[in-house]
């Protein structure tokens, strides 16, 4: 299995796990660890987001063996940043619920006000995780990979490949 995506909390095991959870695999089959430990410390917790996807030795291009630091910059401040995004939408839920349900008119006003800057905030941080995600080294290594294999066929520019990625655009 290859991390394409990781949490702050599981950065200390390498990119590669051998999958010996879903897919019978063991520790003769590689170097790498093993999934089932990654697991029992934390991998796949509840609300994770964790993403990977297979990789086949010989096959799929070796993805570097650890992070780096730019790497792990990168994972902490969107880590950062999702975390404050959540807070603000849980805490923008509660308020809009209090301002709904609450009997006293004053404390539904009070609530309404409470709810509206959870609301915005919600927004800048939402906006901010979701410019994190676009142009990162991932997007820059895609990139990079893209143009060696189909030359021409790919934008000029890494804002157009970005523009075309995320947007769904047909052409730059």
């Amino acid at each position: 299995m290859f991390f394409a995506n990781i949490s702050l909390y599981l950065m200390h095991y390498k990119k590669v796990l051998i999958d010996d959870v879903w897919s019978g695999g063991s520790k003769k089959d590689g170097k790498y660890p093993l999934m089932s430990y990654a697991v029992s410390q934390g991998l796949y917790h509840p609300r994770c987001k964790d993403s990977h996807t297979t990789y086949f030795e010989g096959i799929s291009t070796p993805p570097d063996d650890t992070y780096t630091n730019q790497e792990i910059e990168e994972i902490l401040e969107t880590f950062t940043a999702e975390k404050k995004r959540q807070i603000a939408k849980r805490n923008y839920e509660k308020y809009s619920r209090m301002a709904e349900n609450s009997l006293d008119e004053e404390n539904r006003k009070k609530y309404s006000i409470k709810a509206e800057e959870w609301k915005k905030q919600y927004a800048v941080y939402y906006n901010q995780v979701q410019a994190l995600d676009k142009g990162s080294s991932f997007d820059m290594n895609q990139f990079e990979r893209y143009k060696d294999v189909l030359g021409e066929n790919v934008p000029k520019k890494f804002e157009d490949f970005l523009e075309l990625k995320y947007n769904n655009k047909t052409e730059c």
